[in-house]
């Protein structure tokens, strides 16, 4: 297939934080969507065995034979691990076009022992995926922080990536590049409603909200610094369904076990269910992919009428495609104008493959979405849309 596009998505996190879980979430929800779309979601022959294997141990997890508590989230802790890539295709199925859009998952120790490993991942992604462990971020007073050698949420460390990967985009008045962070609270079933049964009644999403702002005010200070060109969005995400934290017991680890309770619930299609019932795990992906199709129309839009940022960069891009054609004859300005309009190619200009995305991520369930800053670049505006489509029939 020749066009094919491809983009790069960071997971950011700490040890432990959920990344890899999240991603086979993500693959286990986001496989089920075709029919609903049209748009086809695969992954590549590298990812999809790793990301099954993921799915199978969650569902294991809730298949236990207990009657009160189970204990799922005791992750190997591993500092010198490298990372790991996960490519989703996503297309149509009438394969003109794809976009493959990797997920690099790195190890959490990253963020303070291996930096420059993870700054060259930074530098090519447009968008990152911030995962939060949801119930350490609510209930780390519950146990003595002492007793844990690292926790999973890694607010401080965080913030110096993310003004590196800020500077490394916006600095020097880089004014046409824009950024999309998705905050991704996971295991956050115990917030969002209340369960037979559960005697936790101050858990709630607002609070969850609160403390997430609270946390990680740092990071969200460098992003409201660049508000003009970054969007910050918080998808929650349920990754077991009806599973829900009950409490934490000392361990022989320094992180002690985190104990669930499997609840009645509701699956999808309202039938009553206990254990795995994931829900809304596309969410961060169908924003991700709003933010790209969105930013491919603006562009397209500033290109039809010039203000004076792309008047700029129409003028570097015929001073740099001269020059380099004296030295190298063969030089394509194509690949100038690329790295000068990151998002101008995101999706092929192939309708079929466009329309599918405009749909799917139309779908999104918001409930419980929380928009930060940068609204404008995620607002979807349909006469814009099918004006971009008429320019693509042209």
């Amino acid at each position: 297939m020749n066009n094919v596009t491809e983009r790069t998505v960071m997971m950011l996190g700490g040890r432990g934080a959920g990344k890899s879980t999240l991603l086979g979430s993500i693959f286990d929800q986001s496989a089920t969507l075709e029919n609903e779309t049209g748009l086809r979601i695969k992954t590549d022959q590298y990812s999809t065995g790793p990301l099954i294997q993921k799915v199978e141990t969650m569902r294991a997890v809730t298949q236990q034979k207990l009657t009160d508590t189970i204990n799922p989230f005791e992750f190997p802790r591993r500092p010198n691990a490298d990372k790991e890539s996960y490519t989703f295709e996503i297309g149509t199925s009438k394969q003109n076009a794809r976009l493959d859009l990797t997920f690099v998952d790195m190890p959490g120790g990253w963020m303070s022992d291996d930096k420059p490993k993870l700054y060259d991942v930074a530098i090519k992604s447009h968008a990152a995926i911030l995962a939060i462990d949801t119930v350490e971020l609510m209930e780390q007073n519950s146990y003595p922080t002492e007793a844990m050698s690292e926790l999973r949420n890694q607010p401080k460390q965080l913030r110096e990536t993310v003004k590196f990967w800020l500077d490394h985009f916006l600095g020097d008045g880089k004014e046409s590049n824009f950024l999309l962070l998705c905050i991704v609270p996971v295991k956050i079933e115990t917030y969002l409603r209340s369960y037979a049964g559960d005697n936790k009644n101050s858990r709630n999403y607002a609070a969850v909200i609160e403390k997430i702002t609270d946390e990680y005010k740092e990071v969200l200070a460098e992003l409201k610094k660049r508000e003009k060109n970054v969007a910050v969005v918080i998808t929650p995400i349920e990754t077991l369904g009806n599973v829900i934290w009950d409490h934490y017991e000392s361990a022989s680890m320094a992180y002690p076990k985190e104990f669930f309770r499997r609840v009645e619930g509701s699956t999808e299609n309202g039938r009553k269910a206990f254990g795995y019932c994931p829900h809304n795990c596309d969410l961060p992906l169908r924003y991700i992919l709003n933010f790209f199709l969105i930013q491919q129309i603006r562009s397209e839009v500033l290109e039809r009428e010039p203000n004076k940022l792309e008047s700029i960069i129409d003028s570097v891009v015929n001073y740099m495609t001269n020059l380099m054609q004296k030295i190298f004859p063969d030089f394509n300005r194509s690949k100038l104008e690329r790295i000068l309009r990151p998002f101008s190619d995101v999706f092929s200009p192939e309708r079929t493959l466009i329309n599918a995305v405009w749909e799917f991520t139309n779908g999104a369930d918001n409930t419980g979405v929380t928009i930060l800053q940068g609204e404008r670049l995620m607002t979807r505006d349909k006469p814009l849309f099918h004006d971009f489509i008429k320019r693509l029939e042209k």
